[in-house]
């Protein structure tokens, strides 16, 4: 990837599985992004540092994730400024973020296969939508399941069929391990389905 798609990558990234945070009392900008796999944010690590921008990762607390934080104040206004725009002109590498953070690859019986991108904003599964279009996969932004009290409703946009999976995995560079290669069983940070 070159820097522009790079930024866009991690631009989805950040408002699929992060935020940006400006610690006014220390004059501090942090980009955080948060994920259950370590070797993932340590690619990313890895990835940031060749273009010169130093990261670390650290726990959750008790929890099964981890953070990778950013404080870099230029990279904050870099994806603070380009969400609007990638959000109205969404780009392959920027969907491929979005992707990567809120997908997971399913199984939910044998011999189907889809991939379920979930969210409370609608806004964020709009993007996935256009891209998808311009490769011949109708897909569309749908609730997702009843907002219990309290809670926010969700919603989805599905990817079902292998054939549809590989023509988005050639089309959209998700970088994520869950994806690569497709897991055994299923495998989803959303385990409530009431449609299967």
């Amino acid at each position: 990837m070159d820097l522009d798609q790079w930024l866009d990558y991690l631009t989805g990234l950040v408002l699929g599985d992060g935020y940006l945070y400006h610690y006014r009392k220390e004059g501090k900008y942090y980009v955080r992004i948060t994920d259950k796999s370590r070797d993932f944010l340590e690619m990313l690590k890895n990835e940031l540092l060749k273009i010169g921008i130093r990261s670390h990762i650290y726990r959750q607390g008790q929890k099964n994730a981890y953070t990778l934080e950013i404080s870099n104040k230029e990279l904050y206004y870099t994806i603070k400024l380009r969400t609007r725009q990638l959000l109205e002109s969404p780009t392959p590498h920027f969907v491929a973020g979005l992707i990567d953070a809120e997908g997971s690859l399913q199984k939910p019986r044998k011999g189907s296969i889809r991939i379920a991108i979930t969210n409370t904003k609608p806004e964020l599964l709009h993007p996935i939508v256009k891209i998808l279009q311009t490769i011949c996969i109708n897909a569309e932004v749908k609730p997702y399941g009843k907002a219990k009290h309290g809670e926010k409703q969700r919603y989805r946009v599905v990817i079902y069929g292998k054939e549809n999976i590989e023509k988005t995995l050639q089309a959209i560079p998700l970088r994520h391990p869950k994806f690569h290669p497709p897991a055994r069983g299923r495998k989803s940070g959303n385990e409530r389905d009431p449609h299967p």
